[in-house]
């Protein structure tokens, strides 16, 4: 599989309830899991396929394999694989 066929099938949103992130009640805003916060700052865009994390010393323009990286502490090749196991094959 392609890292691009991988993009296509799993949407950063997906990736986000699959490490436990809190979505708000509000449309593609998140509880940010990469930092204490009181209110959603995480916007996750899954037509674009990017996080971006309102707080500036955070995440911005992430795609799945940058979230899986920061998540498992891993390089990008190991979350390509990782990536894939997420969509099942």
């Amino acid at each position: 599989m392609t890292k691009q066929e991988v993009k296509e099938q799993l949407t950063i949103s997906d990736c986000l309830n699959h490490y436990g992130a809190i979505k708000s009640k509000y449309r593609d805003l998140y509880f940010c899991p990469f930092h204490s916060n009181k209110k959603p700052s995480l916007v996750a865009k899954n037509r674009r396929g990017v996080a971006t994390c309102l707080s500036q010393q955070c995440v911005s323009g992430a795609d799945i394999f940058t979230l899986i990286m920061k998540f498992e502490g891993c390089n990008f090749s190991n979350a390509v694989r990782k990536a894939t196991t997420l969509i099942g094959r």
